[in-house]
C-alpha cells in the first residue's frame, strides 16, 4: 500500500506540478456530499428542472467523461463540435473529472462555449462532478460555472417522455439525502417514462482498486442502488472514473462505463446513444 501511495504522490507531482497541495488530493477540502446536495437542490429550486420538447420520438445524445483538461482541450472541443453539428442530437452529458488541476476551468469552459461560426445548434451540455473536480477546493469553481451537480430532466416527445437523472458521486457515495431524493424522483416520474437513464461519475460495479485514492462506493450502497435500478426498470446507467470501457447487464439493467476522452489517453473515446423505442449505443474512438 505504501508503495502505491508513493507512486500516486509522484504521479500527482509529475502531472499536476509539484507546487500543488498534495493533502488536497487525498482529502478534498470541499463541501461534503450532503452539503453539495443541499446547494444543488437550492440551485434547482431557483432555476427549475429542464424539459426538452421534441417533434419526433427519436433522437440522439452524446456522453463523455474523464476529460482531465490540463493545458489543452482538443478532444472535448471535438466532442462538443460533433454534438452541436449532429442534427439528430439534442444534448450532451459529461460524467465528471472535467479538469486535472487548479486553474483549468476557464480552459475547459472555453471548449464548451457555443460558437455560431462552427456550431449548427447550441445543444445543452449537462454535467456532474468527478473526484478531480473536487480536489484542491474546486467545488466552488464548479458551482460558479454549472450551479448544480445533481438534477433530473425530461426529454418529451409527441408520444412519450424519457427521464434522465444526473447524480453526484464525486466523493464515492451518493449520501443519504441524494439517495432519498433519487427514490422520490423515480417513484414520481419513473413509472410512466419510456426510458430511464442514470448518469454519474463513480463506477458502481468495478471494484478492482484502480481508482485509488477515491475508490468505489461501498457494497451496501451499491446493492441498494442496483436494487432501485431494477425496481424502476432503468434502461441505462452511465458512469466513468476508471478510464476504460465496461459494458455489462446486471439485474436487467445495462451498466456502461465510458472510457476517458482525455487528450493524453491512449485510446480516447465517447458514447453516442440513439434513442427510440429502444436505445442503440455507439462507441466513438476516432479522435
Amino acid at each position: 500500500m505504501m508503495k502505491r501511495i508513493g507512486i500516486c504522490i509522484l504521479s500527482v507531482m509529475v502531472f499536476c506540478g509539484c507546487d500543488m497541495d498534495l493533502i488536497g488530493f487525498f482529502v478534498p477540502p470541499s463541501d461534503s456530499v450532503e452539503q453539495r446536495f443541499a446547494q444543488s437542490m437550492a440551485w434547482n429550486d431557483a432555476h427549475g428542472y429542464p424539459v426538452i420538447d421534441l417533434e419526433a420520438d427519436e433522437y440522439k445524445f452524446y456522453c463523455a467523461t474523464d476529460i482531465h483538461v490540463y493545458g489543452s482541450n482538443r478532444n472535448i472541443r471535438t466532442f462538443v463540435s460533433r454534438l452541436r453539428n449532429d442534427a439528430a442530437a439534442v444534448f450532451g452529458v459529461l460524467l465528471g473529472d472535467m479538469i486535472h488541476g487548479k486553474g483549468q476551468y476557464p480552459l475547459f469552459m472555453e471548449a464548451l462555449g457555443f460558437d455560431p461560426d462552427i456550431h449548427a445548434e447550441n445543444d445543452t451540455v449537462f454535467s456532474t462532478v468527478g473526484n478531480h473536480d473536487l480536489y484542491f477546493g474546486q467545488w466552488e469553481e464548479y458551482r460558479k460555472y454549472f450551479g448544480t451537480s445533481c438534477l433530473y430532466f425530461m426529454v418529451r416527445t409527441p408520444d412519450c417522455y424519457d427521464l434522465f437523472l444526473i447524480l453526484d458521486s464525486g466523493s464515492g457515495t451518493l449520501g443519504y439525502s441524494q439517495l432519498e431524493w433519487m427514490k422520490t424522483v423515480l417513484s414520481v416520474h419513473g413509472e410512466d417514462a419510456r426510458h430511464i437513464v442514470v448518469c454519474t461519475h463513480t463506477d458502481l460495479l468495478v471494484m478492482d482498486g484502480t481508482s485509488f485514492p477515491s475508490g468505489s462506493m461501498n457494497m451496501e450502497e451499491t446493492l441498494e442502488i442496483t436494487a432501485l435500478m431494477q425496481r424502476y426498470g432503468v434502461d441505462l446507467y452511465l458512469q466513468g472514473h476508471n478510464h476504460f470501457r465496461h459494458d455489462i447487464s446486471y439485474r436487467d439493467v445495462r451498466y456502461v462505463t465510458v472510457e476517458s476522452i482525455q487528450d493524453e489517453a491512449e485510446a480516447p473515446g465517447y458514447l453516442v446513444a440513439a434513442v427510440g423505442d429502444s436505445m442503440e449505443l455507439e462507441f466513438v474512438t476516432d479522435l
